[in-house]
């Protein structure tokens, strides 16, 4: 069956993806160098993975996103906070998220980053200190990185069928799975909180709820500033000679 994990007799898992009228297809967990032709066998059982494939809690177990989780980073932070039990995209560099999980340091968090698609060597430099940080028992922060490339790359070589931009039909299913998850539950369930780093999913009204009275009063007058910003870089294209106050408003919103 599709999914069903396969054991080699050199130790090596797979999982057969890939169910045809004359082959298999088996994505390998390990090493491939010591497989031999037939040496597969079926062990009738799918991987387990409790957080993800156990049900997304129900809206009843849910409670709304009222707590910031600070990033470190005052721009988001300031403009666009994420909230406990929110899933949010953040653009930026590996040191974005990085620095995220260094500013958790001492709050009692707990935080996973996926290194999908990452150097071995850019993995080795992290994992010491990252394993040294992910020490809290509260907040679960995961922050995902290159998953829908990587599934895609995967799908390529299975010879599936693409759609935009080369991806498969059902990675917007594998995202909105592992999306559902995030969430802060209700206080009879404990209040506990799964925060997700990865797409594009993020609602106006959470961030207003989880932003804390003093950054309110510092991002109001910041959004003003890049409303302005805006603006004047919308006009300054078609002008030639800028006076030396709009010259400082420019440089300042770059």
């Amino acid at each position: 069956m599709t999914g069903e994990l396969v054991v080699f007799e050199e130790g090596t898992v797979g999982i057969a993806l890939n169910l045809e009228s004359n082959n298999v297809g088996v994505v390998l967990m390990g090493d491939d160098l010591m497989i031999q032709e037939g040496s597969l066998k079926a062990t009738g059982k799918i991987a387990q993975i409790p957080l993800i494939e156990s049900p997304a809690p129900g809206i009843v177990s849910r409670r709304s996103v009222y707590e910031p989780l600070q990033t470190g980073l005052i721009a988001i932070d300031s403009m666009t906070p994420v909230g406990r039990g929110q899933r949010e995209l953040i653009i930026g560099k590996t040191a974005v998220a990085t620095g995220t999980i260094v500013n958790q340091q001492g709050q009692n968090e707990i935080c996973v980053y996926v290194a999908i698609g990452q150097k071995a060597s850019s993995v080795a430099q992290e994992q010491l200190w990252l394993n040294i940080l992910c020490t809290g028992n509260d907040t679960l922060l995961i922050i995902y990185s290159k998953q829908a490339q990587a599934y895609r790359r995967m799908s390529l070589l299975l010879r599936r069928p693409p759609g935009r931009e080369a991806y498969p039909g059902d990675v917007f299913y594998l995202h909105s799975r592992l999306l559902e998850r995030a969430a802060t539950l209700s206080s009879a369930l404990g209040e506990r909180a799964n925060i997700l780093i990865h797409r594009s999913i993020q609602c106006g009204y959470f961030h207003l709820q989880s932003r804390i009275k003093a950054m309110k009063q510092v991002a109001g007058k910041l959004k003003l500033e890049l409303a302005q910003f805006a603006e004047l870089e919308a006009f300054a294209q078609f002008a030639s000679d800028l006076d030396k106050a709009t010259q400082n408003q420019l440089a300042r919103g770059q």
